[in-house]
């Protein structure tokens, strides 16, 4: 049985960056029907991220007393946001066919079963609603050529590019993407 694990990468976080992969993944997650009743609450994780933007903003000219304060409040983001992954983890667990969906679907990261990130290809959420970074293994000079589809049989053309990534955007939130890439050898000149 596989076990999906979910990684926010929150230590390597600014406060900003926090706050706003907090607002992408309420986002993601609001009317996403594999989360019916997330914990904590989406509206708690939107209380916490706004409480952190007013005690960021206010540190930044202030002394160390509202920095203090600012980083307890850092603090409980982290701890929400911990839990919510857990909830998140949890139900892709209880189906492990299409984990990786379910945690991407909440505008998370997936770490694969094995207990490494897959190296070879990887689609990675951004923080704009609609848009994901493809990359995948440099094999020198070739063309990528990016394609993506929602039923694995009509593929859809995203792309040719000589670097080993891409951003696609203008999809749908919510939706299951399948994606790929193949290459092709670069022709070189005279």
């Amino acid at each position: 049985m596989k076990k999906w694990k979910v990684v926010l990468r929150l230590s390597s976080q600014s406060v900003p960056q926090k706050i706003d992969q907090a607002r992408f993944v309420v986002k993601s997650m609001s009317n996403n029907v594999y989360f019916p009743k997330p914990y904590p609450k989406l509206a708690t994780i939107t209380e916490k991220a706004a409480a952190l933007q007013e005690a960021y903003t206010a540190s930044r000219d202030a002394g160390k007393e509202l920095t203090s304060a600012m980083h307890a409040k850092e603090f409980e983001l982290e701890i929400a946001m911990i839990a919510l992954g857990n909830y998140v983890q949890n139900i892709a667990n209880n189906d492990n066919e299409i984990g990786d969906v379910i945690i991407y679907s909440a505008g998370m990261e997936v770490r694969k079963p094995n207990g490494s990130l897959n190296k070879t290809f990887a689609v990675q959420n951004t923080t704009n609603e609609g848009r994901v970074k493809l990359h995948t293994k440099s094999e020198g000079r070739v063309a990528y050529i990016w394609e993506y589809s929602s039923d694995q049989e009509e593929w859809i053309q995203a792309g040719v590019t000589t670097q080993a990534a891409t951003i696609i955007n203008g999809l749908t939130p919510g939706k299951r993407y399948y994606f790929r890439v193949a290459t092709a050898k670069a022709e070189q000149g005279p």
